[in-house]
């Protein structure tokens, strides 16, 4: 299985990022580490959707080749810290620009309005929350994480939540079992 880990900068200084990678390792896996200093924000212009269908305006930064190596992963496994049960900085960057990733075209999908898909099909989307975090803020990420894989239409998705590397190795029997499909 082709994985891409995204992490943040505290996932990687925290070593869950080395964790993470440990518990992938028999799987081809491509790790960036994201850094919102270092790849511009959306500016919500659309010409990902009207002037350059499927490619950020942007090209200055990573931007496009990180959509590419997203679309061309059979799983994305996103590292981040917990932040009132949402995402860091440097993974939100990254979500916003992903929106070219899908079709400017709408449908009635789980009797909501989504986005109609770009492409054949989207990798698994599986994140990781991590750090101190109350049940709410837990219950939060992990709404989040449904609601956005299901925007995304990736029909492989779950969330975890971890306070450390010792709860993220205790968590790799179930990231193993969501990568497979296993909903739990």
């Amino acid at each position: 299985m082709k994985i891409l880990v995204l992490s943040d900068q505290k996932g990687e200084k925290t070593g869950l990022k080395d964790v993470l990678l440990e518990i992938l390792s028999e799987h081809q896996t491509a790790s960036v580490t994201l850094n919102y200093k270092n790849l511009k924000p959306c500016v919500g212009c659309y010409g990902c959707w009207i002037k350059t269908p499927g490619l950020c305006v942007f090209t200055e930064d990573s931007g496009n080749e990180l959509c590419k190596q997203e679309m061309n992963s059979d799983a994305v496994v996103i590292l981040s810290e917990l932040t009132y049960g949402g995402y860091s900085a440097d993974i939100k960057s990254f979500l916003d620009r992903m929106i070219s990733n899908i079709s400017p075209f709408f449908k009635l999908s789980h009797k909501e309005m989504h986005h109609e898909m770009r492409y054949e099909r989207f990798p698994a989307w599986i994140t990781i929350g991590y750090g101190k975090s109350t049940e709410e803020e837990k219950r939060l990420f992990t709404e989040l994480n449904e609601r956005n894989s299901r925007n995304l239409f990736a029909e492989n998705q779950g969330a975890i939540t971890v306070e450390n590397q010792e709860e993220l190795r205790q968590a790799k029997e179930r990231i193993l079992a969501l990568l497979r499909g296993e909903r739990q």
